[in-house]
């Protein structure tokens, strides 16, 4: 049996850990109650007390029976609940002298009563007494089939229960995974994606799909038969749970069984019931097997398994077909096609479905839910419309490529996925040319998909532009699923720090055929045109386009293959900048994760890529090289491209610039293509010994862009540190177009007469940004100043404020108001300061200053 298999270690933690003396564990036949209280009693030293809710004539039979449990368990009781075992009639009082004698006792007593929805029903009175009277030294679990009534819990308050339902009970996917690895060890993803679906986590249903499984000789065949032996073997428990039901309970379910989610207006308008929404809240209430997804718009689901045999039964009625008419009509009228494709295949109406398939409305929603599918991962739901594609006529079995092209990207299965795109190109390639001609740009984007999944960059962009000149053409067909495809080259771009491919990815997001592709996707174009904005440093633009409305669309975070990954990665340069270093970490950290676990490796590459810098400015070195080396492992043990190498080696020479490791920077330099960070690490290596040179250098800096722009003028301040007048100017530019463009952190990690030069220019420009850059910039210097000495030669806090204020120029006296001290008392300073610093005068301590923060 699959319970004892499976320990529901959440489960029994969940019931250790409770605080409460009450523990409701609730749910329909087959949910694994009674299993999971074993297996808790089974984690505890002490003895557990087992009582089994029966049908009795009066509660004083119910109560002896408790009674002798307890003393069968606990024997050094038995004398003094001697007077309890007899037969006496029931009251307040008997309870009270009762758990009068336990709480005395002082025992540890632990009680489990199974089937207490008997005892609940038959003697309700009694049930709330136990719960009101219960001594502390008793913890009470309750195995029932439906929930505490809400009456109860009020009566009661919230703070003495823990309940624990169906939705806890349930098998989660993870459990179901490892579950698979335990009996079915070479079980795909796939079909444990499929048994999840199927069974809704019911636990007795997940065990008779692996039993079965696992005693067929044919693994494929035995997955594919689930749904119609699960039927047959669950007739029996599925009965016996509906038979609970009145019959107005029985008819509304039956009325909406049809829809795969039953929301408030569907529910109300196909039952014509204008309180159909509360009694379904009741029955969720007191029926395990429908549960409420949502209260604010509520929304219900019934268990797949209880639902499918109520379609079932429905089907046997003569008014059937008019039901299931009515349900799709309306379906069809709030424009929800997928709902009504997936109730036509239930149902068998081969008819209806070819008629409905016709509308080029209905083609163009399905397109939508498709995308949609995809970018959301739903793997189950891809595979829900491949069915579909037996009634396409004219092109099924191409689309039928086309969804298998996807299910097997999202599986990580780039072979397969590879496979099938073949199939599809020969499929094509054997219509005329106009058939051709609508697939081109499917059979181009999907290309570049799989070039991407290989890591080769090259050819994924190369693919992409093609497929997006023959949009332009205006002779294929447009699909929404075709976004995808420039969604990853612009990733890629990114990563590899590509801004010529950054630059042509953003002229496409502005043209007329892109926006009107993807009209109904605006969030999707919002996030690419935001990475794009973020990666040429335009943070200001970045932050809106990230926080509007448009690009929050529903609030759904994505996840998996095609996951939020542009999104993140702009956020995660927007905190940066604003100097959130944790923040920034956490969710590159969390988007390297997903990308690692739905194998998109050019992502996983990209953001560990991006976690190695942002760990050097933190000064952690060893991690930083970690980071580079995980990358570098990554793209040899999945055969990627040494395309992506090239992206590393970028990430690589920024860490090996930060920490003046030049020798190995200029190796990485020599073997990685020119572009724009190469060139501007190539001047900064010679700025120390070969100014002029770096000067040279700095002037073939391309400057498109703010954040070359910046590079631009800050590499000409390191270069001017000589010329304190020219140094400033550079300087200047570079605030005033930071400021203008969101920039901070970037401006904090320069060279320290650097940093010196912006308390210099908030002095004499003291604009609000001026003023707080200069505020961030001492703060760094003092750390800097204070952490250079140690002993009693070490800076004083305020020694570094006023040694960093002396190369200002202001006069002693403006200092000293500006520091808030009087003149005699910085005089004082400013004696130890020339010692500690072995300075003969305010000019040699400037110097001196500028020597010792150099780095």
């Amino acid at each position: 049996m699959i319970s004892r298999v499976l320990y529901r270690r959440r489960l029994v933690h969940a019931i250790e850990e409770a605080q409460t003396q009450v523990i409701y564990v609730y749910g329909p036949a087959g949910y694994g109650k009674t299993t999971t209280a074993r297996q808790w009693s089974e984690s505890q030293n002490d003895p557990i007390v087992w009582i089994e809710g029966q049908s009795t004539r009066s509660e004083t039979e119910l109560l002896v029976s408790f009674v002798e449990a307890i003393v069968k368990t606990f024997p050094e009781l038995e004398v003094k609940l001697r007077e309890f075992s007899s037969t006496r009639n029931f009251d307040s009082e008997y309870i009270t002298d009762l758990f009068s004698v336990i709480s005395k006792s002082k025992l540890n007593i632990k009680i489990i009563v199974d089937n207490a929805e008997v005892i609940r029903q038959s003697h309700n009175d009694l049930a709330r007494i136990l719960v009101s009277e219960l001594p502390r030294n008793i913890k009470l679990i309750l195995l029932t089939n439906t929930s505490p009534r809400v009456s109860f819990i009020k009566e009661f308050g919230l703070d003495r229960f823990i309940i624990i339902g169906p939705e806890e009970l349930e098998f989660s996917k993870e459990e179901i995974t490892l579950l698979a690895r335990q009996v079915t060890p070479n079980l795909l993803p796939r079909d444990i994606d499929e048994i999840y679906r199927w069974t809704g986590g019911w636990p007795a249903a997940v065990e008779l799909a692996f039993n079965e499984i696992e005693s067929s000789e044919n693994q494929k065949e035995a997955i594919s038969s689930i749904r119609n032996f699960g039927k047959k073997k669950f007739t029996h428990v599925v009965r016996r749970i509906l038979s609970n039901l009145t019959e107005t309970e029985m008819k509304l379910l039956t009325d909406l069984a049809l829809l795969p989610i039953i929301d408030a207006e569907s529910a109300i308008a196909i039952s014509e019931d204008q309180d159909a929404v509360r009694k379904l809240t009741h029955i969720s209430q007191e029926s395990a097997f429908l549960i409420q997804n949502s209260f604010d718009p509520p929304s219900f689901t019934i268990n797949p398994i209880v639902r499918s045999a109520l379609v079932e039964e429905s089907q046997t009625k003569n008014d059937f077909q008019e039901k299931a008419e009515n349900v799709l009509n309306h379906l069809i009228k709030k424009g929800d096609v997928k709902a009504s494709v997936r109730i036509l295949l239930e149902i068998g109406s081969v008819k209806r479905l070819s008629e409905f398939l016709r509308d080029e409305n209905v083609t163009k929603s399905i397109d939508l839910s498709i995308q949609d599918s995809i970018v959301r991962s739903a793997i189950q739901d891809l595979r829900d419309w491949l069915p579909v594609t037996n009634w396409l006529d004219e092109y099924g079995n191409i689309a039928r490529e086309i969804l298998n092209f996807y299910i097997e990207i999202l599986s990580g299965e780039f072979n397969s996925a590879e496979s099938h795109l073949n199939s599809m190109k020969d499929l094509v390639n054997s219509q005329d040319k106009n058939v051709q001609e609508r697939w081109v740009v499917d059979i181009l984007s999907m290309e570049t998909i799989i070039c991407y999944c290989r890591g080769r960059i090259e050819d994924a962009f190369t693919t992409a532009m093609k497929a997006f000149e023959k949009t332009i053409q205006g002779k294929v067909t447009r699909r929404h699923h075709q976004v995808t495809y420039l969604q990853l080259v612009l990733w890629a771009s990114v990563i590899c720090d590509d801004d010529k491919k950054v630059s042509q990815i953003k002229q496409i997001l502005e043209s007329d055929v892109f926006i009107s592709a993807i009209k109904n996707r605006n969030s999707t174009l919002n996030a690419m045109r935001a990475l794009v904005a973020a990666q040429e440093g335009r943070f200001a633009e970045t932050r809106n386009l990230i926080v509007s409305p448009i690009s929050r669309g529903s609030g759904q975070e994505y996840r998996g293959f095609f996951g939020n990954y542009g999104v993140k990665m702009a956020k995660s340069m927007l905190l940066l900048e604003s100097s959130d270093f944790d923040s920034s970490i956490n969710i590159l950290q969390e988007a390297a994760d997903e990308a690692l676990y739905s194998q998109n490796w050019v992502i996983y590459v990209g953001m560990i890529g991006r976690l190695s810098y942002i760990k050097i400015l933190n000064g952690d070195k060893e991690t930083s090289l970690k980071y580079i080396a995980l990358a570098r492992e990554c793209i040899d043990k999945h055969q990627l491209s040494k395309e992506l190498h090239d992206s590393v080696d970028i990430w690589e020479t920024r860490v090996r610039y930060f920490v003046k490791d030049y020798d190995r920077a200029n190796e990485l330099m020599k073997r990685s293509r020119t572009s724009y960070l190469m060139k501007a690490f190539e001047a900064g290596i010679q700025i120390e010994t070969n100014p002029n040179k770096a000067l040279e250098l700095t002037e073939k800096i391309a400057r498109q862009n703010p954040r070359h722009q910046l590079t631009y003028h800050l590499f000409r301040a390191h270069i001017f540190a000589n010329n304190p007048t020219a140094q400033l100017e550079e300087i200047r530019k570079a605030v005033e177009l930071g400021s203008n463009h969101g920039y901070f952190n970037h401006f904090l990690t320069q060279r320290s007469d650097v940093l010196q030069a912006y308390i210099s220019l908030a002095a004499e420009y003291p604009t609000a940004f001026n003023e707080r850059l200069a505020r961030a910039a001492g703060e760094k210097l003092n750390g800097m100043m204070v952490g250079d000495f140690s002993g009693e030669d070490s800076l004083t806090k305020r020694e570094a404020d006023i040694l960093r204020h002396l190369a200002t120029g202001l006069p002693l006296k403006e200092i000293a108001a500006n520091l808030n001290i009087s003149k005699n008392t910085i005089k004082t300073h400013l004696r130890n300061l020339y010692r500690k610093l072995g300075a003969d005068g305010r000019k040699d301590a400037v110097e001196k200053g500028k020597k010792l923060l150099r780095v």
